[in-house]
């Protein structure tokens, strides 16, 4: 693997991740997604932050019905839907935030 090329591809990642309201730096400490295993496929940084929100996202849920408290889901996770090479949040583009 490139380390160099790791680098601007992961900070993509954080990038889209940002947008969608799950930073990195919070949701990699509970839920370790596997990212260099994302770049080694060849996956677009897009992807694997599309890929890294439906993981901890379904971790979360999982976790909170457990605890059964399905309904206190945090806010990036939201209905996702790809436009183009892009991303969108559902809920964005309602509120006209998109």
């Amino acid at each position: 693997m490139n380390a160099i090329a790791y680098e601007p591809w992961l900070k993509e990642v954080e990038e889209a991740l940002a947008s969608l309201n799950m930073p990195m730096s919070d949701w990699q400490k509970s839920w370790a997604f596997d990212f260099r295993r994302e770049f080694a496929a060849g996956t677009t940084a897009n992807d694997a932050a599309m890929k890294a929100n439906r993981y901890w996202c379904g971790c979360i849920r999982t976790r909170l019905s457990m605890l059964n408290a399905p309904g206190l889901v945090p806010a990036g996770c939201h209905e996702i839907t790809r436009v183009g090479a892009n991303y969108v949040c559902e809920e964005r583009r309602r509120d006209g935030e998109i």
